[in-house]
């Protein structure tokens, strides 16, 4: 973490030098010199990092250079505000002053500058504090996960073999070429430490199938600490029959199964070429355990033999894009969690003892137990531990109290606990890179079991400071590189996410954590300084045992859930540092959460940049106050929130670069016009429902910085402002009826701007009854930027596909009148997802969809097309429909007998039907409908009237 603050404040200080851009400026100069000191450190820094577990003062080196970053941030921040801007020349009263103002903070910024500086130059001069970083061994830090490995893995016996039996049925067949030849060469069996990976991967070398089907084996334990010429002399070594296996076998193994570079001898040059014998020439069965890089893996991989190899290699590897980086012959296999019978079963098995006389389970015994096994996420490793502390309890005394205590037993309390849980998951943490961390780490925030969403995850991301857009290059979007941690953070197997079923722009709809690694971020998250969450819903948390819960004053992150009684102080410190505050309100079927009394002001919270209000009701809280006086604030939501007016001094937020107004559902929001004061801001969600204080149409024509613009309605806003809005990427936009609106909105989409414009435009209310129209209309489909159409009305007829934009990926007509079937022309656009034909969109009898046709479709709807008798799909249609709802459509008689070549569709909707339709479809009287067996295949058919 520290290194990500540090790097964090040397990407502020670049900023503010390219701001004074003057080198004969004091200020610039001292800027200047910090920055160069602080690079300084954070050379040390990366190898003080890795040594500071075996010294305490090490550890608390590193720490105040972290409190320090984190100080030279809050500076830049106030002073980047406060200065005023320079470089400009305005004669006004306001800009005198500003100036003034301006000079005050130079020379405020300036004293605080000499402090950092002094301070960072005791730090460096730290006595024999370099001789110790410098003797550091980096090797020693594998130690821990070496003894880990040889101390707390899983017990492989087959009697305590749980939830993964039908796993080892499907590899088994894999590996031995049941499956259909060498798809499978390379076996990647990926997951988080813990989760029995190795376990898996001994089931299967040990199993009589795979032993009566190869001839030779190998078990090589990578690890971290990776030489190439150990890795072939040791597989050589297991696999070569002597005298060749003789001379290698001299080489002794390290304790944990490495062989040691030194004792390789000038002969290991041959030992690829050796190996590469061996694997062609016999079938074997090769077994890389724990493979942590890439490097790793591509240093093997480029010199195997793949398609010319009679064997098999099992890798185990935490890091998903490991396997990745092999196309082809490999088969991935992606370890899950237990279910919680798995889990209790496993639990079962090592935590009863079998020879303590008089030991009873009881029902009241298995219901904590069966309590405490799901605080263990799934994980086998933590499960065995939480046996292995529970099989020397015998009471029901010993038991309440473990469970009592149950986090402290998993990461703080008994050596075995605290050994096997704490540092397996230390080790996937300390493995990812510095400016992945912190984006983990925030994950803490969100609350326990919830689905994350990923677009508030990425902006929250952005407004931190936490993505390195430069990473990837600097064509790259902030938001584009957000998508891209977060997959590295799923390929490192600690992040689970959903991805969009019909993915437009983003590929990740949602993510989440399981217990332990929300456990994780939470324990590593107070450790750094970084996070706090006060859960007042959390039964460890309850409003009556805040007299001993205090937040501590340096988290700089801090998230408040389900507060429920404003009359009730919950002792709540809050810390003028603050950088982040989230507040949560409790579910929709839970009391309203009010605001605590300590947060009714924010004046003082000087440094805070994130403020999310998340479902409040202010009806029945109030807003606080001070929100104006928020100058470094970037990121402001109002998401779900019933919200009726917004404030005025939200324009007064010179820092603001998110905006999100997206209230609930139904409520009209009053805007006062002054988002357009707000120069920095670059996402603006706007209400589905609003008017302005004033009348006006909501003047946006000053946010020449924005990118991302959602709820825009032309009857609400000026659509002149869009052409001066040039930065824009996604412009989500409503026209009502007008056809000088819709001109406006296709003059916008097809400006020229070194952007590219992902658009989605919901057209209400507009009937194609001129050539004007019809005109309009055709030019709009042809546009490239389009993404997303929704249009409602009376259009008679659509252009050819060649005329029409092949970047579509949703339509809906609605109430179109179509009286050609629009499936032929509809079905060649490429890649089109979503397609909805509602209210007599199409007014002709029958409908087909040809072979092939619909090659990306995942969802179809038809809707009240009440003319509609016929449908027919032909051959291999539609093969990615997963979704297909049938509804209202009253002449219909049968859903078409290509249906059953859909081998993806998941989900078949049947709303307000025609009984006889629906009893074509079902089991009646223990008789098949006529149409079952079109349908078979579907894993939910349901039925709603």
């Amino acid at each position: 973490m520290a290194e990500s603050v540090v790097c964090s404040a040397l990407g502020r200080l670049s900023t503010l030098l390219l701001e004074r851009a003057t080198s004969e400026d004091v200020v610039w100069k001292e800027i200047q010199s910090v920055r160069k000191t602080l690079t300084d450190i954070q050379h040390i820094l990366k190898r003080a990092i890795s040594r500071r577990g075996k010294s305490e003062s090490v550890s608390l080196w590193v720490k105040e250079v972290q409190d320090l970053a984190y100080r030279i941030e809050d500076a830049t921040d106030i002073f980047s505000v406060g200065s005023g801007g320079t470089g400009t020349r305005q004669r006004s009263k306001l800009a005198i002053i500003r100036r003034f103002i301006g000079g005050l903070a130079d020379r405020s910024f300036l004293n605080e500058l000499l402090d950092i500086k002094s301070m960072m130059t005791e730090l460096i001069d730290y006595s024999g504090f370099l001789s110790q970083i410098y003797a550091f061994d980096r090797e020693e830090g594998n130690e821990k996960q070496l003894w880990l490995r040889q101390t707390y893995g899983l017990d492989d016996s087959d009697c305590d073999f749980v939830g993964m039996e039908e796993d080892v049925k499907r590899l088994v067949s894999v590996i031995i070429g049941e499956d259909g030849g060498n798809k499978g060469q390379v076996i990647f069996i990926c997951g988080l430490g813990g989760t029995g990976k190795t376990t898996l991967a001994r089931q299967l070398y040990r199993a009589s199938r795979v032993r009566e089907h190869f001839q030779c084996f190998a078990w090589v334990q990578v690890n971290q600490v990776f030489q190439t010429t150990a890795i072939w002399g040791e597989i050589l070594r297991q696999l070569q029959p002597p005298p060749r296996g003789e001379i290698l076998s001299q080489r002794k193994p390290s304790p944990g199964g490495e062989i040691e570079m030194d004792n390789v001898n000038n002969e290991t040059e041959l030992l690829p070429d050796e190996v590469i014998f061996a694997l062609k020439s016999k079938k074997c069965l090769v077994v890389l355990d724990d493979v942590w890089s890439i490097d790793a893996w591509k240093r093997l991989s480029d010199i195997l033999p793949f398609g010319e190899m009679v064997s098999k290699i099992i890798l185990t590897t935490r890091i998903r894009e490991v396997a990745e980086t092999l196309a082809g012959k490999r088969f991935l296999h992606q370890m899950r969690s237990l279910t919680e019978e798995e889990s209790w079963h496993l639990f079962a098995k090592k935590a009863f003892p079998r020879n303590y006389p008089g030991f009873v389970v009881n029902s009241e015994m298995e219901m904590i137990g069966r309590e405490m096994v799901k605080r263990c996420g799934g994980m086998p490793l933590a499960i065995v531990v939480l046996a292995g502390i529970m099989c020397s309890k015998h009471t029901l005394g010993e038991w309440q109290m473990v469970h009592e205590h149950i986090e402290a037993y998993l990461h703080i309390g008994e050596q075995v606990g605290e050994t096997a849980i704490h540092h397996v998951l230390d080790l996937s943490y300390d493995n990812l890179p510095y400016f992945l961390k912190p984006c983990f780490l925030y994950l803490g925030l969100f609350p326990a079991d919830s689905d994350i969403e990923t677009e508030k995850l990425y902006l929250l991301w952005v407004a931190e400071g936490l993505i390195l857009s430069q990473k990837y290059g600097h064509k790259e979007k902030n938001i584009d590189v957000a998508e891209q941690y977060l997959g590295e953070l799923v390929l490192q197997s600690l992040v689970e996410v959903q991805e969009e079923e019909v993915p437009m722009i983003r590929r990740f709809k949602s993510c989440r954590l399981n217990k332990l690694m929300r456990d994780l971020c939470l324990f590593k998250g107070k450790e750094e300084n970084f996070l706090m969450v006060l859960d007042c819903g959390s039964k460890k948390q309850q409003v009556s045992e805040f007299d001993s819960f205090y937040l501590t004053s340096s988290a700089r992150r801090v998230t408040i859930c389900k507060y429920k009684d404003r009359d009730v102080s919950c002792k709540l410190d809050v810390d003028k540092h603050l950088w982040c505050l989230l507040l949560r309100n409790a579910s929709e079927h839970e009391q309203e959460s009010v605001l605590p009394v300590e947060i009714s002001n924010l004046t003082e919270l000087k440094l805070l940049r994130i403020l999310d209000f998340d479902g409040f009701d202010f009806r029945q809280t109030t807003l606080p106050r001070g929100i104006e006086e928020l100058v470094c604030l970037r990121y402001l939501s109002f998401k779900r929130c019933f919200l009726e007016e917004l404030p005025s001094s939200i324009g007064k937020l010179p820092s603001l670069q998110i905006l999100d107004l997206r209230i609930r559902s139904g409520i009209t929001m009053r805007i006062p016009n002054v988002l357009r004061m707000l120069k920095n801001l670059m996402h603006l969600f706007l209400p589905e429902s609003f008017h302005t204080l004033d009348g006006k149409k909501l003047q946006l024509d000053g946010l020449t910085s924005l990118e991302t613009l959602a709820n825009f309605n032309t009857r609400v806003c000026n659509i002149g402002d869009l052409l001066k809005l040039t930065q824009l990427q996604c412009l989500a936009t409503t026209v009502d009826g007008s056809l000088e609106d819709l001109e406006g909105i296709i003059k916008r989409i097809y400006m020229t701007t070194e952007h590219i414009l992902h658009s989605s435009l919901d057209i209400r209310k507009f009937d194609c009854y001129t050539e004007e129209r019809h005109a309009s209309l055709k030019r709009l489909l042809k546009c490239q930027s389009l993404f997303i159409l929704h249009i409602e009305g009376k259009i008679d007829q659509i252009p050819p596909y060649k005329e029409i934009s092949l970047c579509l990926m949703e339509i809906i007509l609605d109430g179109s009148e179509l009286e050609e079937d629009p499936m032929p022309i509809l079905e060649n656009l490429p890649s089109l997802r979503v397609l909805v034909l509602s209210n007599d969109a199409f007014v002709g009898e029958k409908m087909v969809c040809s072979t092939s046709g619909f090659s990306e479709l995942k969802c179809l709807e038809l809707s009240n097309l009440q003319f509609l008798e016929n449908w027919k799909m032909e051959g291999e249609a539609m093969p990615k429909l997963h979704t297909l709802i049938i509804k209202k459509c009253n002449m219909l008689d049968m859903v078409p007998c290509g249906l059953k070549f859909v081998t993806n569709l998941k989900e078949l909707k049947i709303i307000g039907m025609a009984q006889s339709f629906e009893d074509r479809l079902r089991l009646v009287d223990g008789k098949e409908g006529e149409d079952l067996h079109k349908v078979q295949h579907v894993h939910a058919i349901v039925f709603e009237n």
